[in-house]
């Protein structure tokens, strides 16, 4: 009887089907989202600390490795800042709260936001004159449409890398598509700061929800000289990677940025550095006159 009961559950059984697997996005469309559509690579190129929508404020500990010619560590430096933003997009105030791992004293914390208070001041009265002569001036003679608009720095990065799409990982519990970047051997770059990122190749890691650029690495192929070599040189294999990690569901901020560079400086100077930052504490502000924030 039990072997009857059990040749009826082998028949029975059916092995689980098999999950198939989502297949990879087609390389065009999703470039024309993250790169065409967004700031895609340009990111790295805006200031990593801004939360460009303004909700929030965190803090970054900044780490400075000193090495010496055989990679071991010579000295630290530790350096704190608060991030908070001023009201106005894509602008923050980066306020110095520990300076060579020694707490700033409320006096040196004031000067900097009397300081900073006053830079602002006299930004928006250029701004203001700006604006004022830049008005008068149209008004005068209106200026033309031009016919061709000027290239967008989003665009320069699909004309200078060949992109490729990897597979589909996970980072933070987030789908991520993974992309690697390399330059175009026939691209010529216009400016010099265009041959700056024509010597990287890397690595990015792009939400598949928003096409949000989250994590990237890049790598120099080539040494880098400034000034012929005598300001400086960055030797080739000096890498540098930046994260994001999105807060609440509704913002991307900075999470860590990691620097490893060699090079020389002024002919004589070895630079040897290991260079990191680490955001934490994001949380909602409220900025009065003092710039004092408050936890929601």
């Amino acid at each position: 009887m039990n072997f009857f009961r059990y040749l009826f559950l082998i028949l029975a059984w059916q092995p689980p089907a098999q999950q198939v697997e989502k297949p990879l996005p087609e390389l065009k469309t999703f470039l024309q989202e993250f790169q065409g559509k967004r700031s895609g690579l340009a990111k790295v190129l805006m200031d990593v600390e801004v939360d460009p929508t303004g909700q929030y404020t965190y803090t970054e500990t900044c780490t400075e490795f000193t090495l010496d010619s055989a990679g071991k560590v010579r000295n630290a430096k530790r350096d704190v800042f608060e991030i908070i933003p001023t009201g106005k997009p894509y602008e923050v105030y980066r306020r110095q709260t520990v300076k060579s791992g020694v707490t700033l004293s409320q006096k040196a914390l004031d000067k900097q936001d009397r300081e900073f208070k006053e830079r602002l001041a006299r930004e928006e009265a250029e701004a203001r004159k700006w604006a004022a002569a830049a008005a008068a001036k149209a008004a005068r003679a209106p200026r033309p449409v031009p016919a061709t608009p000027p290239p967008q720095r989003e665009s320069m990065f699909l004309a200078m890398y060949e992109f490729e799409i990897v597979r589909r990982e996970v980072l933070d519990g987030r789908p991520v598509i993974l992309l690697t970047f390399q330059p175009k051997p026939n691209y010529t770059p216009r400016e010099s700061f265009d041959r700056i990122l024509h010597h990287a190749k890397g690595k990015a890691w792009v939400s598949e929800e928003d096409y949000e650029l989250a994590r990237v690495e890049a790598e120099l192929m080539d040494g880098l000289s400034f000034g012929g070599g005598i300001l400086a040189k960055i030797q080739k294999g000096s890498r540098a990677s930046m994260e994001w990690r999105k807060a609440n569901n509704e913002v991307w901020l900075p999470y860590k940025r990691e620097v490893n560079a060699d090079g020389r400086i002024l002919l004589l100077k070895g630079l040897h550095e290991h260079v990191t930052s680490e955001f934490s504490g994001y949380r909602k502000y409220s900025v009065d006159t003092q710039f004092h924030v408050t936890e929601k």
